[in-house]
């Protein structure tokens, strides 16, 4: 069951999130390195159709401080290239966003009586895994025996199907409905 009385006014919610991942790395004389991960996500805060996502990711880098043909360089002791891309996924909502509760009202809408009202959360069964795409490139460096280090990245995200609140007509009654429905896209260096 989703939820059970504990007492007369308060109620206990059971939500769930499960994951499972899986990762292999490899290292080539300490210059090429390369990492693939997966991952899945099952959460109870969505309808039966949408509770699992799929992550990937994968990332290389090239340790060029580590190759023959800088060893003779001194001033340069740190020299790593890095590419990486993956998926992340968000359950920025409510509990149970899919389904329609019901509450019971104190106020006078029955001639003084209360009543059973539906709750202000309008019911969306088809909210999902918000999503996140990141391409990131970068270059770390140091030099001078480490005595001035930094990196540089450039990346792109990508989010899909944010999860907002979102409008909806006041004549339906309630006052909350999420849903994924924004994209949102960040590039920097």
């Amino acid at each position: 069951s989703i939820a059970s009385p504990d007492d007369a006014n308060s109620w206990d919610y059971d939500t769930r999130w499960t994951s499972f991942y899986g990762r292999l790395q490899y290292d080539y004389k300490k210059k090429y390195l390369l990492s693939a991960m997966i991952r899945r996500d099952a959460s109870s805060k969505f309808g039966p159709d949408n509770k699992r996502g799929y992550f990937p990711s994968i990332a290389a880098s090239w340790n060029i401080s580590n190759e023959k043909f800088l060893s003779t360089i001194e001033n340069i002791n740190i020299l790593k290239l890095r590419a990486s891309v993956g998926r992340v996924g968000s359950t920025n909502v409510s509990d149970f966003a899919y389904l329609q509760f019901f509450q019971n009202s104190a106020s006078n809408i029955y001639n003084g009586n209360s009543g059973i009202v539906a709750d202000d959360n309008f019911p969306n069964p088809k909210i999902g895994w918000e999503t996140t795409d990141e391409v990131n490139i970068g270059l770390d460096f140091g030099l001078f025996n480490n005595r001035i280090k930094g990196n540089f990245d450039a990346y792109s995200r990508k989010t899909t199907g944010a999860l907002v609140k979102t409008p909806i007509s006041l004549e339906l009654g309630p006052k909350v409905y999420y849903s994924n429905f924004m994209d949102v896209t960040n590039k920097g260096i």
